[in-house]
């Protein structure tokens, strides 16, 4: 009878101490980080799927069961690992459940508030990102990238909750080729044009709205090298928006090079261009001296693509005034580079 009453008793031990490590004991929250690749799992090597190290990233934590916010604005930096570093956080000792949002590349500087299971606020309306609007370099480019992550119904006893993030932002590409011996070296400069310049993004669903008075965003001329050819391009990241129609969406600025005086070439399309959140817009523009003579325009997924991997162009017939009159698809070839296409 001794030893029932014993046993009986070390299981009431047992029982009551389990429960006291579940919901009594303090559970630090850890979190680590990549990128999403759902949408491009065949294209995007492993090096791409974490975060470039050392950076800020912003988390709000909320309870899975209401709208009240746990943790608010809480400052961590990405790690080499993927992990995600910052102040030591609590799960909430009363068992319930949360939900993550995290950010990357926000425009502005958010103050840290630590756990409190009943503040009762709610997340923030609305987080800005506004572009530069000079984008000339990979640095300067990849730093306009917002991206957005969420992980719901979370709790300590399944471990690190990794943050998936998504480009929420759109890339433009606008890549030259260059016809009738137009020279390389007097193309200064390639411009993205009435471009509203910034995100908002709104949690917990992290939609982006584009807002702000339109910009010119100056792309400048950087080169690639195809084979034995040297490619002129500009690349921007910039919010999800429309660019109406006949607004002059891009223009390349030749300086004065002794024949042709430095003028501005537009590309101003009939058509309205949508950008969308998490792709990126390819443009190549057929540029000589004084006009464009064609183009190509295709959506893709964010990953770097080869430049130059279409493989048509939608060459532009012009009327005496500069009017379009006709529209041919027509392969990039020796005949087309030298202009003989409409001859």
């Amino acid at each position: 009878m001794k030893k029932l009453i014993y046993i009986s008793f070390l299981l009431l031990v047992i029982t009551a101490c389990s429960e006291s490590d579940d919901k009594g004991e303090p559970q630090e929250i850890k979190l680590s980080c990549s990128i999403d690749t759902t949408l491009s799992v065949t294209t995007r090597t492993a090096g791409d799927e974490l975060l470039p190290t050392n950076k800020k990233v912003y988390v709000w934590a909320q309870y899975y069961d209401n709208n009240n916010v746990y943790l608010n604005a809480w400052n961590l930096t990405t790690q080499s690992s993927g992990a995600l570093s910052g102040s030591r956080q609590i799960y909430p000792t009363n068992g319930k459940h949360l939900n993550f949002y995290g950010l990357y590349n926000i425009t502005g500087t958010y103050t840290e508030g630590t756990a409190n299971q009943s503040n009762g606020t709610a997340l923030p309306a609305s987080l800005p990102k506004t572009v530069a609007t000079t984008q000339n370099t990979d640095d300067v480019v990849n730093s306009q990238d917002l991206l957005y992550a969420s992980v719901t119904n979370w709790y300590a006893a399944l471990g690190t909750a990794n943050l998936g993030f998504e480009h929420k932002m759109s890339r433009v590409i606008v890549e030259l080729v260059e016809l009738n011996e137009a020279p390389a070296d007097k193309i200064a400069s390639i411009k993205l044009n009435n471009v509203l310049p910034t995100a908002t993004v709104a949690l917990p669903a992290g939609t982006v709205t584009a807002s702000g008075n339109p910009i010119s965003i100056n792309m400048g001329k950087r080169t690639k090298t195809v084979g034995n050819v040297s490619v002129p391009y500009g690349e921007c990241i910039i919010p999800p928006q429309t660019i109406a129609a006949n607004s002059g969406i891009i223009s390349v600025t030749l300086t004065n090079d002794g024949k042709y005086v430095s003028h501005v070439l537009t590309f101003n399309p009939s058509f309205a261009v949508t950008f969308q959140p998490g792709m990126t817009t390819r443009f190549r523009l057929a540029v000589d001296h004084a006009k464009i003579l064609g183009y190509t325009m295709a959506i893709a997924e964010w990953v770097d693509i080869p430049i130059f991997e279409v493989s048509k162009f939608v060459a532009v017939k012009l009327g005496p005034n500069g009017e379009v009159i006709d529209y041919e698809s027509v392969p990039l070839d020796e005949e087309w580079e030298y202009g003989n296409e409409w001859d």
